[in-house]
């Protein structure tokens, strides 16, 4: 009984160990070499707020910090260690709203919820060229995530 009881125990610790957070990913992958990283604070957001028409913009009222990365020209080693840290997330609070693979590109999208609201969300589109990662924090419902994946399906 003791063994079990010690093997779950460690289990429990160790799970820790090998989970990962969205802000664990960003850092991760931040200082890669050729990486392009942004991070943009709520202050120089609501300056961006300022400039969006009425009801467009609305999910960055409620941004309190977006990160943004970005891999132009990534390796198959580089895109295949992207998506092994992607699935730690998992388990780890954070749900899989999202995965899409059409052709060449990949889509993934993670969240992490308190109740009814969303307060982290990671975009990751992976395609044969570049990789480009989105992370937001802030207090997110479901129109501002809408709001969020079509402005994606805009740039296309």
């Amino acid at each position: 009984m003791k063994k079990i009881f010690l093997t779950l125990l460690l289990a429990i610790a160790f799970q820790g160990a090998f989970s990962q957070t969205m802000n664990d990913f960003m850092n991760e992958f931040k200082g890669v070499e050729k990486a392009e990283y942004n991070e943009l604070p709520k202050a120089l957001l609501a300056l961006a707020a300022g400039d969006e028409k009425e009801g467009e913009g609305s999910f960055v009222e409620h941004t309190d910090n977006m990160k943004m990365l970005s891999f132009p020209n990534s390796d198959k080693n580089l895109k295949e260690k992207m998506l092994k840290s992607l699935a730690k997330m998992e388990g780890n609070g954070y749900t899989k709203l999202l995965e899409s693979s059409e052709e060449d590109e990949t889509i993934l999208m993670y969240c992490m919820k308190k109740g009814d609201v969303i307060t982290e969300f990671l975009m990751v589109s992976i395609d044969k060229e570049e990789c480009e990662a989105m992370a937001l924090t802030g207090k997110f419902d479901g129109k501002d995530i809408e709001t969020i994946t079509s402005m994606n399906d805009d740039e296309d």
